[in-house]
């Protein structure tokens, strides 16, 4: 019994944490201005790192598709993120991650 409830309690916070990182995704979304001619298949992941009060302390690209578009991309990506400061709390303290990574894609 008490690991069924211990089973129910995590499928609960790690849907809490889903829903947060996608709280966080679509707040930094609603602030991105893309690039005009950014490819239809272009993707990029951000690593967002954070204070428990939705402080942005660090923003950083894994490598994105190359070329002089790229770099106009991650930055218009950065930009958005430290405009959507503050970004949302967790809900719970438990489900706090201060890295986050969110993927950036055109469509």
């Amino acid at each position: 019994q008490d690991e069924q409830l211990q089973q129910t309690v995590n499928s609960q916070l790690a849907s809490a944490k889903t829903k947060w990182v996608s709280d966080i995704t679509n707040r930094i979304k609603r602030h991105w201005n893309k690039p005009a001619n950014l490819p239809e298949d272009y993707e990029c992941q951000v690593i967002i790192t954070q204070n428990r009060v939705g402080m942005v302390l660090n923003v950083r690209s894994k490598p994105c598709r190359i070329g002089q578009l790229s770099s106009v991309a991650i930055d218009s990506m950065e930009k958005a993120v430290y405009k959507a400061e503050p970004l949302p709390k967790a809900p719970e303290p438990e489900i706090f991650d201060a890295e986050i990574v969110v993927i950036f894609k055109p469509r």
